[in-house]
């Protein structure tokens, strides 16, 4: 089966090691479609569907089977031989991944029952989740899980020593997903170490799981063992979780942080804690999107620049320095605009721009940094990784594929079918791999009036191929 990507290859072409040698010159290739990251390891899914990892392997965290390397693997390795890869996220010793199918696969500690595959030990390699094909989204804790399927409902997993589950204070663990109340308004997900949070379609915003350090942000320390309502706003777009607090986006733009702050985390000027949420980033209203690592935090404003606050000790931030003061306030990393997606670990940071090339900065002791040395064991500014010796298509000249069209469009999409292959379904998706749409049937127009502007993958899957084509919603 071709996997065909949006630039077609001739025959002249030669692909090396990453590099594309076309005529005599050599331009490295972007190559990745998105990234997470966690404690000590680094797993990616490049834009071919393919899934890779580097760093350490102590629990499996890297799926690639029983592999151990003292120092950890320091460049990218792919997991199995699979192309259907969609979207990936880790966050302790575990991680979950999302398949173009709907399936839900997991690898790494299971020592909570995080796994969900009804035991309580480790994976070396992916393992699916039940057979159930309507996963949408998932959140991780520490050793928790929280997954949102395409009906609005949440389903849940793994410890709940601290009430991070939201139902009831017992049992301590489950070892299989679980519906989480009967709800099925949910609408987004976010998970810290030990405490969850919700939005709904109502744009309310629910809490549940340790409050010890006003995580919560209910305006006390009272553990919550079911989700409950924060305040009384109905404008909450996006939420984050770090270790021990919590981030948040309103769809008017502005940022909003509770709970631990004494490495700044909450990047409102202070380095203390707070009990109910403050907002970020002195009045300003044009955040577009929120990442977090362990004890600091990044975020996008709406012209694509880069902002960073909170813990920098290895570096993690990328902005040139090793400080054990934290960033009070947000920083601007970069003059760069085009940054698109980003993940970051205990002390490692990771980021995708719009080209697809990936960089990487912070702890590099284990390998994290995917750079090919242990050498040096932190690095201080974003630093590209190269993409690994990928498989690809060699396309005749006078071969034909789908093509789309209006291209851009700010309505419909029609597809072009000149070999008349029959077509089983076409998606949507953004560029951090989320699934945004799919059908499988009516092919004749796609509505993608809804679509904010931007730029979106849509995916053609036949008997004979899967295409690839890159869209811009005007």
């Amino acid at each position: 089966m071709k996997n065909t990507k949006f630039l077609f290859i001739k025959k002249s072409f030669l692909l090396i090691y990453g590099f594309f040698i076309i005529n005599g010159l050599t331009l490295k290739a972007q190559c990745w479609k998105s990234v997470t990251a966690s404690s000590e390891f680094t797993v990616a899914i490049a834009e071919n569907g393919t899934l890779w990892s580097w760093g350490t392997n102590l629990y499996g965290e890297l799926g690639l089977g029983y592999v151990t390397q003292f120092g950890g693997i320091n460049t990218p390795t792919q997991i199995g031989s699979d192309s259907d890869w969609q979207y990936i996220t880790t966050k302790g010793r575990h991680t979950l991944a999302l398949k173009t199918n709907g399936t839900l696969w997991t690898w790494g500690s299971g020592t909570s029952g995080e796994l969900g595959n009804g035991q309580l030990n480790e994976e070396w390699s992916p393992i699916q989740i039940g057979t159930d094909t309507d996963w949408q989204s998932f959140a991780l804790g520490t050793s928790h899980c929280l997954a949102l399927k395409t009906n609005g409902t949440i389903w849940v997993w793994g410890s709940n020593s601290s009430g991070q589950l939201g139902i009831g204070s017992t049992p301590n663990y489950l070892a299989i997903p679980t519906q989480l109340g009967t709800a099925t308004n949910w609408q987004s997900i976010g998970a810290g170490g030990n405490h969850s949070l919700a939005i709904k379609t109502d744009g309310t915003l629910w809490v549940w799981g340790t409050n010890g350090w006003g995580q919560l942000g209910l305006g006390n320390y009272t553990t919550k063992y079911t989700p409950t309502k924060l305040g009384t706003a109905t404008n909450w777009e996006k939420i984050v979780g770090l270790q021990d607090c919590s981030i948040a986006k309103k769809i008017d733009g502005t940022l909003w942080g509770w709970g631990r702050n004494a490495s700044a985390e909450l990047g409102d000027a202070t380095g203390t804690n707070r009990l109910t949420p403050v907002q970020i980033g002195g009045g300003t209203n044009d955040w577009q999107n929120i990442f977090c690592g362990s004890s600091f935090t990044f975020a996008i404003k709406t012209d694509g620049t880069l902002w960073g606050w909170g813990s920098n000790d290895y570096g993690q931030l990328g902005n040139g320095t090793y400080t054990f003061t934290p960033n009070l306030l947000p920083q601007q990393i970069s003059s760069d605009t085009n940054w698109l997606q980003i993940d970051a670990g205990w002390y490692h940071s990771t980021i995708i721009k719009s080209d697809h090339s990936l960089w990487v900065s912070g702890d590099n002791g284990q390998g994290e940094l995917g750079l090919g040395s242990f050498t040096p064991s932190r690095v201080n500014v974003f630093t590209q990784i190269n993409c690994p010796s990928l498989g690809f298509a060699i396309i005749e000249e006078n071969q034909t594929e789908f093509s789309i069209y209006p291209n851009p469009t700010s309505d419909f999409i029609k597809i072009l079918n000149p070999s008349n292959w029959t077509i089983k379904m076409v998606s949507i998706e953004d560029f951090s791999g989320r699934n945004l749409f799919f059908t499988n049937s009516n092919f004749e127009e796609i509505d993608v009036h809804l679509l904010s502007q931007g730029v979106y993958f849509f995916n053609i899957f036949s008997d004979e191929s899967k295409t690839t084509i890159k869209f811009i919603k005007k």
